[in-house]
């Protein structure tokens, strides 16, 4: 019993010195009651609710004011900020454009007048569509949405695999070793199966009948080929005559020769050409106007001139680099390169003044 009543003592002393438990509770005790939050009186929770129906009426306003993208990027006058929210937001309203294939930063509208058939034989193998490039670069004081013109081949969207294999590579001829192998990742349709699309994994040759890994494929038609469907450790092949593409599926790989010469025809526009693009098919679905004021240089007239703020300092540089020997001999270097730049800015429908150059050397 003695030892006992001697030990209670010591546990209290324990508890009470210094860093013990009930120090330890006081202090926690004392966190709780700092870091509690104090009550507000009735003035100030009414002014705490007027500054939140600020900020949401002030977000609610912002949202309906990117109406169709008409505060683009290429708009921000100089002097005003563009936030990250901004950007985003922006960015966010180009998603909803018209029907279309959509490949990162490249839009391909659904749009006749940007599409050409690339043929063979009198067949039709590929499609040569127009669509354009986007990206946002820097400016002074501002920030300038780029847009430019390029042109990719597609394969002919509801054409039957099988039909498409015959007219490619002639009917009831196998196709050179791996040449079937550009079909692989591109997406394809079941006839049947509504609603679901399927990825082509690997194209066996034409056969009546045939067996892969077990499984035995007999098809209706006897120069179709079998396509799998499914994946390497679970096959799923079905005759390539039951699908078809589906839409929007780019060609990766190198075309052939028989194909440059079109798609180099296709791809062959005038600058001019290429502007009235960008402005109809590209700026126009995006609600935004190149006929307004702002910052926006495309214009309804037939020339428009740069600001002196911006082309001075460009042409200032090529001088500078260019350097002045030379200076009346128009064989010289830098009045070559001047000129012909002043050729492509007329081109694109811009005029440059003369003083510009004079002011420049």
């Amino acid at each position: 019993m003695s030892n006992r009543a001697s030990k209670r003592p010591q546990g209290n002393r324990r508890n009470n010195a210094p860093g013990g438990l009930n120090a330890v509770t006081a202090q926690i005790q004392q966190l709780e009651i700092t870091n509690r939050r104090p009550k507000l009186t009735a003035e100030q929770r009414k002014e705490k609710e007027e500054q939140r129906k600020k900020s949401a009426a002030e977000r609610k306003a912002k949202l309906e004011s990117w109406s169709a993208a008409e505060k683009h990027l290429a708009r921000y006058k100089p002097g005003s900020s563009a936030t990250s929210g901004d950007i985003r937001s922006n960015f966010f309203k180009i998603s909803f454009l018209p029907k279309g294939g959509r490949f990162g930063k490249k839009l391909n509208p659904d749009i006749a007048d940007l599409s050409q058939d690339l043929v063979l034989n009198e067949n039709v193998i590929f499609g040569a569509k127009t669509g354009f490039f986007s990206s946002v670069r820097p400016g002074i004081g501002s920030l300038l949405l780029n847009v430019s013109v390029t042109t990719s081949a597609f394969y002919p969207a509801g054409v039957s695999v099988q039909k498409w294999i015959e007219r490619r590579y002639n009917k009831n001829k196998i196709p050179p070793g791996g040449k079937l192998e550009e079909l692989r990742g591109l997406k394809v349709d079941l006839l049947g199966d509504h609603g679901r699309s399927y990825r082509i994994e690997a194209v066996g040759p034409f056969n009546e009948y045939q067996e892969f890994t077990g499984q035995s494929v007999a098809n209706l038609d006897p120069n179709a080929a079998c396509v799998n469907i499914g994946s390497v450790s679970d096959p799923l092949w079905r005759p390539a005559d039951k699908l078809r593409f589906a839409d929007w599926q780019m060609v990766t790989g190198k075309l052939d020769s028989e194909f440059t010469a079109e798609m180099v025809t296709v791809a062959s526009n005038n600058p001019n050409a290429n502007l009235q693009k960008i402005i109809k098919c590209a700026l126009n679905p995006l609600g935004i106007g190149v006929s307004e004021g702002g910052e926006n240089f495309l214009r309804d007239q037939k020339k428009a001139q740069f600001k002196d703020a911006r082309a001075y300092p460009m042409l200032k540089a090529v001088v500078v680099s260019l350097g002045k020997k030379d200076l009346g001999n128009p064989n010289n270097e830098r009045d070559k390169f001047l000129s012909n730049f002043a050729g492509s800015l007329y081109d694109y429908g811009l005029a440059t003044e003369s003083y510009w150059f004079q002011s420049a050397t």
